[in-house]
């Protein structure tokens, strides 16, 4: 049959788990917290500058405004000159990699400064993320991978990129 003094101390015990587990959450989350560019907190973090890489948020810094074209609404670039330095150079680039095939090697993906964590939309804006095509297949991960390549501008911005990375290839990161 049932317990009674014991089915009540499961019960407390089940409230006091539910009543402090947002206080767990909340100093947790606190681990994960950065500033953004207008001192907002914010648990997105972009991935980190490695081994020469180019940090991200010069390309985040690069400003768009949305215009409609045949009344469906894009985001339009104005690239700034720190952009523009790059472009044609070979440059590397720290980031997380979307699969845009159905394959565990990828030769076409997307590397988002933010790690994809919501499968209904992209994470932050086309600013955020660089089309790459791979010279060999690289393997699907999770992690953030460091890719080389040449970096071009996106031309027709119907297609939501703004970067590409041609003659790609990941860089085996240095072992600590």
């Amino acid at each position: 049959m049932f317990q009674t003094g014991r089915n009540i101390k499961l019960l407390g015990l089940i409230a006091i788990l539910i009543m402090t587990y947002p206080v767990f959450t909340v100093a947790n989350a606190q681990d994960f917290l950065s500033t953004d560019e207008e001192g907002i907190e914010t648990v997105w973090k972009p991935a980190e500058a490695i081994e020469g890489s180019i940090p991200w948020h010069v390309f985040l810094g690069v400003p768009y405004e949305e215009q409609l074209m045949n009344d469906i609404p894009i985001a339009v670039p104005k690239f700034t000159p720190s952009i523009m330095a790059l472009v044609g150079q070979r440059i590397k680039v720290n980031g997380y990699m979307v699969p845009l095939e159905p394959s565990d090697k990828q030769g076409h993906f997307l590397l988002m400064a933010y790690t994809h964590s919501c499968p209904f939309h992209m994470t932050g804006g086309p600013n955020g993320y660089i089309e790459v095509y791979a010279d060999f297949p690289v393997t699907v991960t999770f992690a953030p991978i460091l890719i080389e390549g040449v970096l071009t501008l996106e031309k027709d911005f119907t297609r939501g990129v703004f970067f590409k990375l041609t003659a790609s290839q990941q860089v085996a990161k240095k072992k600590k």
